[in-house]
């Protein structure tokens, strides 16, 4: 009788901590499920601002990019437009045209300046390049007019120029011409295929 009794206690205190296990281990479970899920939404929350902020800098990239292709066409026609030798006999007085160049120039400088981050220093360079060829082109050209302003003057005094100091300027304005025409053309259109890949463009 005893050991019924005995039995039956041992068995009541063995359901109950069996059940309180069960319980712990439910809310164990529960509490599991919660950390789980917070820790989920933590992850899929910074993925998403992670996606926004990306999507964000592609996109202002992708604004840069067009800006500053914009600026080197600019750049390219203020150049044609100085060594075109479709120019009447003032093209060695226009300054205008000196003057389109290099505001464009510093445009495109400053612009590179402000968002060089968006870019390889290889890309950086490709382009700094060109700015140093339309200088240089500027300079030649500036030199050229100037030339053919001291020939006239010379002429005019009654001296006598060799053929080749009187075609000396054509010759400069000719060879810049082609340059605009060919080496920064080609230039732009190389930076082109770069910027298409930059922003996924075939």
């Amino acid at each position: 009788m005893v050991k019924l009794i005995i039995d039956k206690f041992a068995e009541a205190r063995f359901e109950k901590y069996k059940a309180s296990l069960q319980n712990e281990t439910e809310n164990f479970r529960h509490n599991l499920n919660f950390e789980a899920e917070k820790f989920r939404h933590e992850l899929n929350t910074t993925a998403t601002e992670h996606q926004i902020r990306y999507s964000k800098l592609y996109e202002e990239r992708g604004q840069v990019i067009k800006s500053i292709y914009n600026l080197l066409l600019e750049l390219e026609n203020s150049l044609a437009k100085l060594t075109t030798m479709f120019q009447g006999p003032e093209w060695t007085t226009d300054t205008e045209r000196d003057k389109v160049v290099t505001e464009n120039i510093q445009k495109l400088r400053s612009y590179l300046e402000q968002n060089r981050i968006f870019f390889s220093e290889a890309l950086c360079s490709k382009i700094e390049a060109i700015l140093s060829d339309a200088h240089k082109i500027t300079v030649d050209m500036y030199t050229a007019k100037r030339t053919e302003i001291m020939n006239d003057n010379y002429n005019k005094r009654g001296h006598i120029l060799g053929e080749q100091a009187l075609l000396k300027p054509l010759e400069i304005w000719r060879e810049l011409d082609d340059k605009v025409q060919r080496d920064i053309k080609a230039a732009r259109l190389d930076l082109a295929q770069e910027f298409r890949t930059l922003i996924g463009v075939s």
